[in-house]
Protein backbone atom coordinates (compact mmCIF):
# COMPACT_ATOMS: atom_id res chain seq x y z
CA UNK A 1 0.00 0.00 0.00
CA UNK A 2 1.43 3.32 -1.01
CA UNK A 3 1.63 6.32 1.29
CA UNK A 4 -1.11 8.01 -0.74
CA UNK A 5 -3.45 5.01 -0.37
CA UNK A 6 -2.78 4.81 3.36
CA UNK A 7 -3.61 8.50 3.80
CA UNK A 8 -6.82 8.11 1.76
CA UNK A 9 -7.87 5.09 3.85
CA UNK A 10 -7.13 7.01 7.04
CA UNK A 11 -9.11 10.00 5.74
CA UNK A 12 -12.07 7.75 4.89
CA UNK A 13 -11.97 6.17 8.33
CA UNK A 14 -11.93 9.59 9.99
CA UNK A 15 -14.85 10.71 7.80
CA UNK A 16 -16.86 7.62 8.87
CA UNK A 17 -16.11 8.32 12.52
CA UNK A 18 -17.12 11.97 12.08
CA UNK A 19 -20.42 10.96 10.46
CA UNK A 20 -21.11 8.48 13.26
CA UNK A 21 -20.43 11.13 15.90
CA UNK A 22 -22.68 13.62 14.08
CA UNK A 23 -25.51 11.08 14.00
CA UNK A 24 -25.05 10.31 17.71
CA UNK A 25 -25.03 14.00 18.56
CA UNK A 26 -28.22 14.53 16.54
CA UNK A 27 -29.90 11.60 18.31
CA UNK A 28 -28.79 12.90 21.72
CA UNK A 29 -30.21 16.35 20.95
CA UNK A 30 -33.50 14.80 19.82
CA UNK A 31 -33.63 12.61 22.94
CA UNK A 32 -32.85 15.53 25.24
CA UNK A 33 -35.48 17.76 23.63
CA UNK A 34 -38.07 14.99 23.91
CA UNK A 35 -37.20 14.24 27.54
CA UNK A 36 -37.66 17.92 28.38
CA UNK A 37 -41.10 18.03 26.75
CA UNK A 38 -42.15 14.67 28.18
CA UNK A 39 -41.16 15.68 31.71
CA UNK A 40 -43.11 18.95 31.35
CA UNK A 41 -46.12 16.95 30.14
CA UNK A 42 -45.95 14.73 33.23
CA UNK A 43 -44.66 11.51 31.69
CA UNK A 44 -43.58 9.08 34.40
CA UNK A 45 -40.96 7.21 32.33
CA UNK A 46 -39.49 9.41 29.60
CA UNK A 47 -37.31 6.59 28.27
CA UNK A 48 -40.30 4.35 27.52
CA UNK A 49 -42.16 7.24 25.91
CA UNK A 50 -39.09 8.07 23.80
CA UNK A 51 -38.78 4.49 22.60
CA UNK A 52 -42.41 4.59 21.51
CA UNK A 53 -42.10 8.01 19.86
CA UNK A 54 -38.60 8.09 18.40
CA UNK A 55 -39.57 7.06 14.87
CA UNK A 56 -42.15 9.86 14.68
CA UNK A 57 -39.85 12.63 15.93
CA UNK A 58 -37.86 15.05 13.80
CA UNK A 59 -35.27 17.55 14.96
CA UNK A 60 -35.11 20.61 12.74
CA UNK A 61 -31.89 22.41 11.81
CA UNK A 62 -32.70 25.15 14.31
CA UNK A 63 -33.09 22.60 17.13
CA UNK A 64 -36.89 22.41 17.34
CA UNK A 65 -38.44 19.01 17.94
CA UNK A 66 -41.34 18.21 15.63
CA UNK A 67 -43.93 15.55 16.44
CA UNK A 68 -43.52 15.41 20.20
CA UNK A 69 -46.58 17.46 21.11
CA UNK A 70 -48.88 15.37 18.94
CA UNK A 71 -47.38 12.13 20.20
CA UNK A 72 -47.62 13.12 23.87
CA UNK A 73 -51.23 14.27 23.45
CA UNK A 74 -52.20 10.96 21.83
CA UNK A 75 -50.23 8.99 24.41
CA UNK A 76 -51.98 10.76 27.27
CA UNK A 77 -55.36 9.86 25.77
CA UNK A 78 -54.51 6.23 25.08
CA UNK A 79 -52.24 5.50 28.06
CA UNK A 80 -53.07 7.93 30.90
CA UNK A 81 -51.38 5.62 33.42
CA UNK A 82 -48.01 6.71 31.97
CA UNK A 83 -48.57 10.26 33.23
CA UNK A 84 -48.62 11.85 36.65
CA UNK A 85 -51.80 13.46 37.86
CA UNK A 86 -51.21 15.90 40.69
CA UNK A 87 -48.64 13.63 42.30
CA UNK A 88 -50.84 10.56 41.90
CA UNK A 89 -50.72 8.06 39.11
CA UNK A 90 -53.43 8.30 36.49
CA UNK A 91 -55.92 5.53 35.78
CA UNK A 92 -53.22 2.90 36.33
CA UNK A 93 -53.60 3.21 40.10
CA UNK A 94 -50.32 2.73 41.85
CA UNK A 95 -49.09 1.74 45.26
CA UNK A 96 -51.99 2.47 47.59
CA UNK A 97 -50.62 0.47 50.54
CA UNK A 98 -49.03 2.27 53.44
CA UNK A 99 -45.38 1.23 53.73
CA UNK A 100 -44.42 -0.73 56.82
CA UNK A 101 -42.18 0.96 59.34
CA UNK A 102 -38.56 -0.22 59.30
CA UNK A 103 -38.78 -1.30 62.93
CA UNK A 104 -41.39 -3.85 61.97
CA UNK A 105 -38.86 -5.72 59.82
CA UNK A 106 -36.23 -5.58 62.55
CA UNK A 107 -38.68 -6.81 65.16
CA UNK A 108 -39.74 -9.71 62.99
CA UNK A 109 -36.13 -10.67 62.25
CA UNK A 110 -35.27 -10.59 65.97
CA UNK A 111 -38.30 -12.71 66.79
CA UNK A 112 -37.32 -15.21 64.10
CA UNK A 113 -33.75 -15.45 65.35
CA UNK A 114 -34.85 -15.93 68.96
CA UNK A 115 -36.96 -18.87 67.91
Amino acid sequence: MSESDRIKAERDEIAKERDTLKAEMHDNRKRSAFFTQAKAAGVIDEEVAYLLASKDLTLTDDGKLMGADKFLTELKKSRPHLFTNGGKLGSGGGNTKTPRPKDDVNQRMNAFLRG
